[in-house]
């Protein structure tokens, strides 16, 4: 008795050993810097072995070895660090196989679970149709596959990534192959085939994926992962220009008699409903240019298609296309017009984090500048005279979808309305220009152009058309409407465009007047703190203030400054620059603007410099007391 029972322990002590397997993660970094603060956890059966590992520094791969048993779940947990979507991991079997990855392509690394096969279950699925990682597959077709060694009957899970389900359950196997339909275009899909043999053993074969074909008139120029090249824009800084050439040759199966209706580019985000990286104007015009090494193409020889929210902020975290539906279609045919350029001005001030971004290639045979970007935080470039720009090699991923041109007149308006924003009683915006074009074919004649609504007077329209103008397919005129407000209060009015099909088309116009003059009604604009004693009687309530210095450990930490050092004399008998006594980082909120110089002269007067600094105050000039009129 005591003999049996020597083997049977030892028999099971070998079974154990037998079946123990050494797999390794290994961590790498595209950029070659270390993971920047992220980590990984790997779990045995929900248990952890590696905790908090890292890539400290470098581009790896670094290995990290833990041990795992036939039939155990290997799972991790990925938290994210800076530069999240540089980051890459790969978990290798005991013969260095990579069995399942992520973060590969320039994407942040997502959680991943792998089933450690047993001895003696069903071989893994091999041969996958369409192959791993496919694109442009068919919307409907077969999956093909071959079965592992004792396979004896399989089931099969398909359907768009994050949601797959089972479709086949139980079946015999044979053949590996099964039928689908309905997929919907430019999608991603993944499938899985699980075996089991009449031992009840199961393998969990790998999981495959494909990307179905475009849509209809639909192409792709670039299908980079490079991040960082600021094209289309750069949603880390708050303005951008931007201008990419598209090779005519880049159009293949694009026919004559087309037109670009929507685009898309390729991003990538962390970020959730941060609007600071929304408003574009997209220009797209024709060059024989191939290159942008000279600087930019015109403006003025583009037209603009777009100018409006993009709506980029409200689009989920995650790796996607934006789409952008042109107010104004571009004709265009490749096989007779020269090359396609496309400039964007991104002007909403601002920026999101540091990991959004857009995908972009790179027109290396030969190397050519086919883009020139310029961003900045401070200076919103004009694009018809735009700062001198950066030239590169990189396009951002980019997809046009085309259709036919309609074979009668079509109106199109850019932009589709206008709201001027808050403007002073007295003044007047700058000048938007309106673009009235027939985007279809034949004849579209425009008969009049005028102001109609409930506060036409307080807009300008600026007309130098002759009517009836006749605009044939993709010709254009201009109009220029400004906002020049005579009393408070909002505005509103309707720009509108009469055509020989007596259809009046409307552009919807708005804006808010403002009197910022509290100080006095004539002469030089003045703003007066609210309790000078100095004209201040318009200012509203004439709340009383006091001003404290803020800076810590300073000679004037906690010093109240006395109202009356600042209530005599005229506005040229001295300034005090309040900002000064404050402390480096203080900064006085005015109307929604934060501003880091502001002068408080002897009478009450406020002068202010004239930049905006939301955050990078640090990097703003010093700018002298504004001496013109209602400068501030």
């Amino acid at each position: 008795m005591k003999k049996t029972l020597l083997i049977l322990t030892i028999m099971l002590f070998t079974a154990s050993v037998a079946f123990g397997l050494d797999y390794t993660i290994e961590l790498s970094d595209s950029y070659g810097d270390g993971w920047n603060g992220g980590s990984i956890d790997v779990l045995v059966n929900g248990s952890v072995v590696l905790d908090d590992i890292t890539l400290a520094s470098g581009a790896g791969p670094e290995a990290h070895a833990f041990a795992v048993n036939g039939g155990e779940q290997i799972t991790t947990e990925y938290t994210a660090g800076s530069y999240s979507y540089e980051n890459e991991y790969q978990i290798k079997d005991e013969t260095s196989t990579v069995v399942a990855e992520s973060g590969q392509g320039g994407v942040t690394p997502g959680n991943i679970s792998y089933d450690v096969p047993v001895a003696g279950a069903p071989g893994d699925p091999t041969n996958p149709s369409p192959a791993d990682d496919a694109a442009d597959v068919a919307l409907s077709g077969d999956l093909t596959w071959d079965f592992g060694a004792d396979t004896d009957t399989y089931d099969l899970w398909f359907g768009e990534v994050g949601s797959m389900a089972e479709v086949v359950s139980g079946e015999i196997a044979g053949t590996g192959s099964y039928t689908y339909s309905g997929c919907s275009n430019s999608t991603e899909y993944e499938w899985q085939v699980i075996a089991h043999n009449s031992a009840k053993a199961t393998t969990n074969g790998p999981v495959w994926s494909f990307t179905t074909v475009l849509p209809a008139g639909m192409i792709q120029i670039g299908s980079g992962s490079e991040t960082d090249e600021h094209l289309p824009i750069e949603p880390y800084f708050g303005y951008d220009y931007t201008q990419t050439i598209y090779s005519s040759s880049q159009f293949s199966g694009i026919g004559a008699d087309k037109r670009i209706e929507k685009l898309y580019y390729n991003y990538t985000k962390s970020s959730t409903g941060d609007p600071d990286e929304d408003d574009w104007a997209i220009y797209i015009g024709t060059t024989a240019n191939t290159h942008l090494d000279a600087g930019y193409i015109d403006v003025a020889t583009l037209t603009e298609v777009f100018n409006s929210s993009v709506g980029f902020g409200a689009l989920a975290a995650g790796v996607g296309w934006i789409e952008i539906t042109l107010a104004t279609p571009f004709n265009y045919d490749p096989s007779s017009d020269d090359n396609l350029v496309i400039a964007v001005h991104e002007y909403h001030i601002d920026y999101t984090t540091d990991s959004d971004d857009f995908y972009c290639d790179e027109y290396a045979d030969p190397p050519t500048n086919v883009s020139r970007y310029y961003f900045s935080d401070t200076t919103n470039p004009d694009p018809t005279a735009p700062p001198a720009g950066t030239a590169s090699a990189y396009y951002p991923n980019t997809r046009f979808q085309f259709d036919d041109i309609p074979t009668n007149p079509q109106f199109s308006i850019s932009p589709a309305s206008k709201d001027f924003g808050t403007v002073e009683v007295g003044q007047s915006s700058a000048a938007q220009t309106f673009t009235i074009s027939n985007t279809g074919a034949g004849t579209l004649t425009i008969t009049d152009v005028s102001k109609t609504g409930t506060d036409t007077d307080q807009f300008t329209l600026t007309d130098s058309n002759t009517y009836p103008d006749d605009l044939g397919s993709g010709e254009s005129i201009t109009v220029d409407v400004a906002f020049a407000p005579n009393s408070t209060g909002a505005k509103t009015a309707n720009l509108s465009i009469e055509s020989s099909a007596k259809v009046t088309h409307t552009a919807a116009l708005s804006g808010t007047g403002i009197n910022y003059n509290y100080g006095q009604g004539t002469g030089t604009p003045l703003y007066y703190f609210a309790n000078s004693t100095s004209g201040a009687s318009g200012a509203p309530s004439q709340p009383s203030y006091s001003w404290y210095a803020n800076q810590t450990g300073g000679a004037n930490e906690g010093t109240l400054i006395a109202d009356t050092d600042f209530v005599n004399g005229s506005e040229d008998d001295g300034a005090t620059d309040i900002m000064e006594i404050f402390g480096d980082a203080s900064y006085f909120n005015f109307f929604g603007n934060d501003y880091l110089y502001m002068y408080l002269s002897s009478n009450g007067t406020i002068n202010f410099t004239a930049e905006e600094v939301p955050t990078y105050w640090y990097s703003i000039s010093f700018h002298d007391i504004p001496s013109a009129a209602g400068s501030y």
